[in-house]
């Protein structure tokens, strides 16, 4: 549609209801609420008794456009058309531009109108004008707007972005997909619960899951782990969708064997009696997960089911962190674990008085040990195990010499040495072997 060129100041009638009168109105200085809400009672009513009008009630969509305009547009204004003019939120200009770009161009836009904007045409986020602008991207070039406003207006834009728009990149921009379903994740983590189309557990991970291919696998599993692991409650509220998904054969036999894992792994934590059962060797599932690089998802479940089970030792003493540090590949799932329980299981012992850092530095986690000293000030890097070792003198004994040389190590050796200076100060033989 085309916008009319009408000045603020135009003379508007008392009573307008010709869509040219009305839009004026729309663009004018003295727009109120009451007086808008009292002209559409009176057009509609008009129009229902059956009263010829200049034009269609779906002509009036362009309303909401002219009122994002308007720099004395408020929120309850915007409520007022999109009541009156259901589809008004959903109007394109002939240009491409939604009222959502307008709204993003106002200097008087707020959080409040956005959202309402928004929650009447979601997909808005996601329109192009005819030069290839989204309103996020107009929005970011607006410097009449306020800043802490727009920062917060961003923030919505992230937390009601339609992440399942981003999973449908998959099948043309493989690697995009991954970046933006990252950046989400990373900046609002919200969006990993969105439901499709309002659809009851209709979650981004579902929809990645059918969306999969041969020709875009290994970006695919990359998302479905993100998922995943950001959000794994969405594998049991969707337990039927999942199972159905892999009895009809529509995932490919990646995703199915994922999915099957992380499954049997929920039935565990679903079982409250399950998860606090020891073996034979006195491991919890929690222990086993561990062990076998579950996903971050997984531990989640499990330490949810009973956060208690990070405290309780197998028939060697070693506690889920003691593993975790020790075999484990990522590290935030060692960060995971220390923030969901007190921290001063990061001085807990095992049988042979070995801490998590004494495993992390006899196993050359470089990263482990890089976030155990850096982020937490209790590291217990002058305590000894029963042999006498320092978790120092651990590392320098790595078996892998190949990587003495490279910065990781290095760096490691430094943070180590930094911690505790006077631990290595006074002992004669760790000078000697940091010299040789």
């Amino acid at each position: 549609m085309q916008q009319l060129n009408i000045g603020q100041n135009a003379n508007i009638q008392s009573n307008p209801s010709s869509l040219p009168e009305l839009r004026a109105y729309c663009q004018s200085d003295s727009i109120s609420l009451d007086r808008l809400r009292s002209i559409f009672i009176n057009i509609f009513f008009l129009y229902y008794l059956g009263h010829p009008l200049d034009c269609t009630t779906y002509d009036y969509d362009i309303l909401l456009v002219d009122i994002c305009k308007n720099e004395h547009v408020t929120y309850e204004i915007v409520q007022c058309v999109i009541e009156h003019v259901p589809g008004a939120a959903s109007v394109v200009t002939t240009r491409g531009f939604t009222p959502l770009h307008f709204l993003c161009m106002n200097k008087n836009v707020t959080q409040e109108i956005v959202r309402c904007v928004i929650g009447g045409n979601s997909d808005a986020l996601l329109a192009q004008d005819e030069f290839g602008m989204t309103p996020l991207m107009i929005l970011c070039h607006n410097r009449a707007v306020d800043e802490t406003v727009a920062e917060e207006i961003l923030t919505l834009f992230l937390e009601t972005f339609p992440i399942h728009s981003a999973i449908g990149a998959l099948t043309g921009n493989p690697q995009a997909a991954v970046e933006v379903v990252k950046f989400l994740l990373t900046f609002a983590p919200s969006v990993v619960s969105q439901e499709l189309n309002g659809m009851t557990n209709a979650y981004p991970l579902i929809y990645a899951c059918f969306e999969i291919k041969a020709s875009n696998l290994s970006s695919g599993l990359e998302v479905i782990k993100l998922l995943y692991n950001a959000y794994p409650q969405a594998i049991v509220n969707a337990e039927e969708i999942f199972r159905l998904g892999i009895d009809i054969s529509n995932f490919v036999d990646a995703v199915r064997d994922f999915i099957n894992e992380q499954l049997r792994y929920a039935t565990q934590a679903s079982n409250l009696q399950l998860v606090r059962t020891q073996d034979g060797n006195g491991r919890l599932p929690l222990h086993h997960a561990l062990e076998e690089d579950a996903p971050l998802g997984t531990i989640k479940l499990l330490v949810q089911a009973d956060p208690a089970t990070l405290q309780i030792p197998d028939s060697d003493g070693s506690l889920p962190l003691h593993i975790a540090a020790s075999e484990y590949e990522c590290p935030n799932v060692i960060k995971y674990l220390l923030d969901n329980c007190r921290t001063s299981l990061l001085v807990a012992k095992d049988c042979w008085g070995n801490t998590p850092l004494h495993y992390a530095c006899q196993e050359g986690r470089y990263d482990v040990i890089e976030m155990l000293l850096t982020q937490y000030p209790n590291a217990p890097v002058a305590t000894r195990n029963v042999d006498g070792d320092l978790p120092i003198q651990l590392l320098l004994d790595f078996d892998d010499h190949i990587y003495e040389e490279s910065a990781d190590y290095a760096s490691c050796i430094f943070l180590l040495l930094k911690a505790s200076p006077e631990m290595w100060m006074s002992n004669e033989n760790l000078v000697l072997a940091l010299t040789s």
